[in-house]
């Protein structure tokens, strides 16, 4: 799956005297930005439970007033019965919190090559990354709703989980428990309580980078091209329907595209909405490539069902796999 200009776009944008050619193959600051955003993203993804790790969960309070803390992030607990505490996330939500400092990343950052090329023009962008954070977001997908449940008893079912136990209000790394999904603390009074998780997805990303920009007039975005990387994606969704295979997964797979369109608005505001609207942004998808185009079917999802044959029913298929990418 790709989003993509069409052809009468790639005409017009080679044609126009205010873009440059980039045949030229002279990458512009704007560009290799982009490029060192991204390659930082990828640098996250691999360090993702190392940075986790320096991320603490823990249980403060007492049965009156339970709070959940992801870092310095506090979040109240509901009890939901005698002994049960959750805090419900409702589906396609978000949770946010501060993961470590960026600049613990700035030794490998600074191997970058992108990096080496802005940071001799642009110092500002090593201050903004000694300076920020990485961002860190807990959330749930569209159908379901994401808990974080703390069950409070007298014994353990599991008594290897005796020996993990730790003090009450004891913080606990946060990479460590999503991979656990278990916390076990001990009460003084000798009760146990754990904190367990369902439903949700966890994400980090950097903080977006910017550039000090040249003066310009207000409103006028300037004429050097601003290459967005196209999105492509993998084989997301399940046989014969729109449902995604893993939705964590996709997620990922989109998190930075996303990004890179925000950043930019946030850079040039409502001239390059308006120019992206323009462009007529297509998403090509794809549902199956095998078979007889004419031959009579019946398809398993009910919205496109009424059409007959393989070409109809797959067109109609992809449409609305398409329909669901554009709507995230």
């Amino acid at each position: 799956m790709k989003i993509i200009i069409s052809e009468r776009q790639v005409k017009y944008i080679l044609g126009s005297p205010d873009i440059i050619n980039e045949q030229n193959d002279v990458p512009t600051d704007n560009n290799t930005l982009i490029v060192l955003q991204n390659s930082i993203n990828d640098l996250i993804d691999k360090k993702q439970k190392e940075i986790l790790d320096t991320t603490t969960v823990k249980i403060v309070g007492n049965p009156q007033d339970l709070k959940m803390a992801i870092g310095e992030k506090p979040y109240d607990m509901k009890q939901m019965v005698r002994g049960v505490y959750a805090i419900v996330i409702p589906p396609n939500s978000t949770f946010p919190f501060d993961g470590s400092p960026m600049s613990t990343l700035l030794p490998e950052i600074e191997k970058i090559n992108e990096y080496k090329i802005l940071a001799e023009k642009h110092p500002e962008i090593k201050t903004q990354i000694e300076k920020g954070m990485i961002k860190g977001m807990v959330y749930t997908d569209e159908q379901n709703q994401g808990t974080f449940k703390f069950t409070v008893s007298k014994r353990l079912e599991d008594t290897a989980d005796m020996k993990s136990a730790v003090a009450f209000g004891t913080p606990y790394p946060f990479g460590e428990f999503l991979e656990r999904n278990k916390l076990i603390y001990r009460f003084k009074s000798g009760l146990f309580g754990m904190l367990e998780s369902g439903q949700i997805s966890v994400n980090l990303s950097s903080i977006p980078l910017k550039l000090t920009p040249a003066q310009t007039s207000p409103g006028i975005v300037p004429s050097a091209p601003i290459q967005i990387t196209p999105m492509t994606l993998g084989d997301l969704f399940n046989y014969d329907n729109i449902e995604f295979k893993d939705e964590n997964a996709a997620n990922q797979q989109m998190a930075r595209f996303i990004q890179q369109i925000k950043s930019l608005i946030e850079k040039y505001g409502e001239t390059f909405i308006k120019h992206i609207y323009s462009q007529n942004p297509t998403i090509q998808a794809y549902a199956s490539i095998d078979g007889d185009p004419a031959q009579q079917i019946v398809g398993e999802y009910q919205p496109c069902s009424g059409n007959k044959t393989r070409q109809e029913y797959d067109l109609c298929l992809s449409q609305e796999r398409a329909k669901k990418i554009s709507d995230i």
